[in-house]
């Protein structure tokens, strides 16, 4: 369900807590995409971004190559007072609901400092620490992730990664893991197998803490196409099957999803291309199951057909194009025009009430650890398209993204953005 009430002031600074690579920046950028999908005024204020801009990429806190490593430099802390400032400064006098922190915050004497700044400013505050003893968990994290920060495009991939072990170790003695009682928590323990709460109050931190228990930190893509052309325009009232270019297209797409799947299980050896790793999610209109038919071919390839996934019901103007409706019924076209996200035709879902509806279908994605093919109509695609977007769109843009019947989308959420990749069907 989407939220949120302009009348609600509550405001909230999510402090990440932990060392480094244990999925904080990762889960930052999925629960901001989420909080901004939901409607609700968010904002990431990255540590290492003011860390370079203040003091550039040298590794000047924590690198191999400074025998003494103070977590409490006078670097760090002038670092952590702009940081801080400006994500208080964003929450108080601007329109921010929920700012994310991503940082460390290790210490108590940290943590307390910032409760503290918070409460006198009317702010509520809610830590989230990250804890993670997976040896190899975190060798992955290093090796998929944190060799990709702009600190290290210049070095090779083996310097990156020293560098960055170095840099775990020398934090390690400053690490207090979070024993507060008076203050409101999540632990997230080897990411997101298990997860403890202290102090929850309220529907926002709740509902946070709901989703960071679905997500998974994954380097899964998602991939989207549109369904089939059909023999007939679809209408409330009919499910048509799909036409002789429909069936065409639906062998195509197959044939170009696993020929791009293939190539990229070809570029990283350490996964088989027998072992395709892909699911194929449909809606349940007719011209959706055959668009996601001949996938079945393939044994190792799982096919779900989802209700929710069902194309949004225009109610009395459904068949009909956005010049019909003008021509129709001239009223709610102007209303539709007005409020294009929010405005619903009689008997009709507006494009609120659809991605209320696919919200179910988001939570599952991000508990997936397979990539996913999903198969709809174009108005399901731009709600699951605006959520993985790296900026957030304005609601009033959603309906008129265009999707290209003969592409499909490639979709690679990381801890710095999601990389977007487009196919035309060959």
């Amino acid at each position: 369900m989407q939220i949120v009430s302009s009348q609600n002031k509550t405001k909230i600074a999510i402090i990440n807590v932990g060392l480094p690579a244990r999925g904080k920046t990762h889960s930052s950028l999925s629960l901001f995409r989420y909080l901004s999908w939901l409607g609700i005024d968010c904002k990431v204020f990255k540590f290492a971004e003011y860390r370079r801009e203040l003091y550039g990429t040298d590794s000047l806190f924590f690198g191999s190559g400074y025998e003494e490593y103070n977590y409490l430099s006078k670097e760090r802390m002038n670092t952590q007072k702009a940081c801080f400032g400006d994500l208080v400064s964003y929450l108080k006098q601007e329109k921010g609901q929920i700012a994310i922190l991503d940082g460390s915050s290790l210490t108590k004497q940290i943590r307390a400092s910032f409760a503290s700044e918070l409460e006198e400013n009317g702010i509520e505050s809610l830590f989230i620490e990250y804890i993670c003893d997976d040896k190899k968990k975190i060798e992955e994290n290093i090796r998929n992730v944190k060799i990709n920060s702009p600190d290290y495009i210049k070095m090779s991939t083996e310097e990156a990664i020293n560098d960055f072990k170095k840099k775990i170790e020398n934090m390690e003695p400053f690490y207090e893991t979070i024993e507060e009682k008076n203050i409101s928590y999540i632990k997230l323990i080897n990411l997101h197998t298990r997860i403890i709460t202290n102090q929850l109050k309220g529907y926002l931190p709740t509902r946070i803490a709901f989703y960071l228990m679905n997500i998974q930190v994954s380097n899964k893509r998602v991939y989207l196409a549109m369904n089939g052309q059909t023999v007939t325009k679809t209408s409330h009232d009919t499910d048509p099957i799909l036409s002789e270019e429909g069936t065409q297209y639906a062998n195509k797409l197959r044939e170009n999803v696993l020929e791009r799947i293939n190539a990229l299980n070809c570029e990283n050896p350490e996964h088989s291309s027998d072992n395709i790793s892909l699911k194929i999610w449909s809606s349940l209109e007719t011209k959706s199951i055959q668009t996601a038919e001949p996938f079945l071919s393939d044994a190792n390839l799982t096919v779900r057909n989802r209700m929710m996934l069902r194309e949004i019901d225009l109610g009395i103007c459904n068949g009909l194009s956005l010049k019909d409706i003008k021509e129709k019924y001239p009223d709610e076209f102007a209303k539709y025009s007005a409020n294009p996200y929010y405005h619903r035709y009689p008997r009709a879902e507006s494009y609120y009430d659809l991605s209320t509806r696919l919200e179910a279908v988001i939570m599952d994605l991000e508990r997936e650890e397979s990539d996913v093919l999903i198969i709809a109509s174009a108005s399901v695609l731009r709600c699951i398209y605006a959520y993985f977007a790296l900026n957030p769109f304005s609601r009033r843009v959603i309906p008129s993204l265009s999707f290209p019947q003969l592409w499909f989308i490639e979709l690679t959420p990381t801890a710095y953005g999601c990389v977007e990749k487009k196919f035309p069907l060959n």
